[in-house]
């Protein structure tokens, strides 16, 4: 299939994650959006924001039921809420390199952010905050 814009086409694949329900992530770098998908590839929903370079890459919290989805953006990393694809935070200053090339958790829900010529930070998890999302603290 040829790039696009569509449900089913992609420009760039930069990050795909599957949950552990069965749930599929794609960060689809150009066009600037997350999708979901079920496992047999069934469109669900997706997050578009055109306005800064969205859809770096993406992973998943490491709570039981990974509740959220860490999206790199420009200079900070989206929160979502991976059911509904919906914004509920975004992690930013506090000396951190931007929203990164690659995003990774561990099983303490600590996040690593790598950048291309900037190197790797972790970004130690603090628990959930008053918006109800993950608080970090950039190291």
């Amino acid at each position: 299939m040829p790039p696009g814009d569509g449900p089913a086409q992609f420009s760039i694949v930069h990050a795909v994650r599957v949950s552990n329900d069965g749930m599929v992530y794609v960060a689809d770098r150009e066009n600037r959006r997350v999708q979901s998908f079920t496992v047999d590839g069934k469109f669900v929903k997706q997050i578009i924001r055109h306005e800064s370079p969205f859809a770096r890459n993406v992973a998943l919290s490491r709570d039981p039921e990974q509740q959220f989805l860490y999206v790199g953006d420009e200079k900070e990393i989206v929160v979502l809420n991976r059911k509904t694809l919906e914004i509920v935070s975004t992690i930013k200053g506090g000396g951190l390199i931007g929203g990164g090339h690659e995003l990774q958790t561990d099983s303490k829900g600590n996040l690593y952010v790598a950048l291309t010529t900037k190197g790797l930070q972790k970004l130690t998890f603090k628990g959930l905050g008053p918006a109800k999302g993950p608080a970090s603290a950039a190291r």
